[in-house]
């Protein structure tokens, strides 16, 4: 074990906790950048979920975990980490004073604390003190490079003296993800039903359900109403479509081509919705709460041996399914062409603005254009 850093992922939410949504990201972006473990160690708590776990069948079988792809391990206790709780400390100490920082414990820095307490009262001065988030991606990284390049004596390697993380993981061989088994890294995994020809589920804090279409989508299925399906899908990505495995046992009068429980059957499809009269009251107020508390501001990078280029990324969502996401060594995904032509407007505004690195570039003009971009790409959730 070289117990290196691999990667980190600040998460901005309107409350002080992370999700499935982000615990999935996360582990998504350390696949793509260094490839799949041999064993995935987690702690308890929020990381004990559907997602690394699977969910639980009628027949007591577990569907949809991490383990069909690695060896999943859950800690009980600190000593069951491996050093990451030594790790975090060194850390810790690499990147004190790089920006204002509260300290571990309470009290431990007393004037940045003041300013802690004053940027939450809205004070501009004392929230300029501290990093925004893709600074404090940037800081991190800074540090885990360095982490990661100091020689360390181990006691399982004694023979080969002081030794640092790169040095170990230098020759490392990196073992992709099937494709077939990518729908595992999603964060949403769960039971459904076929009505009206489309599965339609809720998912907590998105003020919208999503509704993918199953029938229609290729013409040698057909799934009657009430058939039972396994999905899978990204909240944050719906336009990326669901996963559909089959829920119903072998012997189901539904099941007539006698499918396995969870054999696959097909990506659906997002289902746009269609303008109709609503005549019920809403509770905008409520709808607005939830919209910003399923918003979220990420960032990852990727940290790599020294003089390699790694995977950074830079996330924004908001509660209705619109999604703004750049970044360097990204794996390629299924667009349409209105949605390429989005991109392609701004990525000439960039090269056009870019020239040398002693010109400036048109921020604003930027913005504009991803804003405009944003809702080209996914015109069924703009409110």
């Amino acid at each position: 074990m070289s117990a290196a850093w691999l990667g980190c992922s600040p998460v901005g939410r309107s409350r002080d906790s992370y999700r499935a949504e982000d615990l999935s990201d996360h582990v998504r972006h350390i696949v793509e950048a260094h490839g799949l473990p041999a064993i995935w160690r987690f702690e308890r708590g929020p990381w004990e979920c559907s997602f690394i776990d699977g969910i639980e069948l009628a027949d007591g079988t577990r569907w949809g975990g991490l383990g069909g792809i690695c060896k999943v391990v859950h800690t009980f206790k600190s000593r069951g980490k491996g050093g990451i709780e030594s790790g975090f400390n060194l850390l810790q100490d690499l990147i004190a004073h790089a920006s204002a920082s509260i300290g571990r414990t309470r009290g431990e820095f007393e004037a940045a604390t003041k300013l802690y307490l004053r940027a939450g009262r809205g004070d501009d001065r004392a929230v300029s003190a501290f990093w925004d988030i893709a600074q404090a991606a940037d800081g991190l990284a800074a540090a885990m490079r360095r982490f990661n390049a100091r020689p360390k004596e181990r006691r399982a390697l004694a023979h080969l003296g002081a030794v640092s993380p790169d040095d170990l993981r230098r020759d490392a061989r990196k073992r992709e993800c099937p494709a077939g088994e990518r729908w595992r890294l999603l964060p949403i995994k769960r039971q459904a039903t076929v009505r009206g020809g489309c599965v339609e589920t809720s998912v907590n804090h998105y003020p919208l359900s999503f509704r993918f279409r199953v029938n229609g989508v290729e013409t040698s299925r057909h799934f009657d109403r009430g058939y039972q399906v396994l999905i899978a899908f990204h909240p944050g990505a719906p336009e990326e479509g669901c996963w559909l495995f089959n829920g119903e046992p072998t012997g189901s009068s539904r099941n007539r081509d006698g499918m396995k429980l969870g054999e696959f059957l097909m990506l659906a499809p997002m289902a746009e919705d269609a303008p109709q009269v609503n005549l019920a009251p809403e509770d905008r107020e409520f709808l607005a709460r939830k919209n910003a508390n399923a918003a979220v501001r990420s960032e990852f990078r990727a940290i790599t041996s020294a003089g390699k280029v790694g995977r950074s990324v830079s996330s924004a969502r908001d509660g209705w399914g619109n999604k703004a996401e750049r970044g360097r060594d990204l794996r390629p995904t299924t667009r349409s062409e209105r949605q390429t032509r989005a991109d392609e407007k701004i990525l000439e505004a960039e090269r056009r603005h870019r020239g040398s690195w002693h010109e400036e570039i048109d921020l604003d003009e930027l913005e504009r254009l991803e804003e405009e971009a944003k809702f080209t790409r996914y015109p069924a959730f703009k409110p």
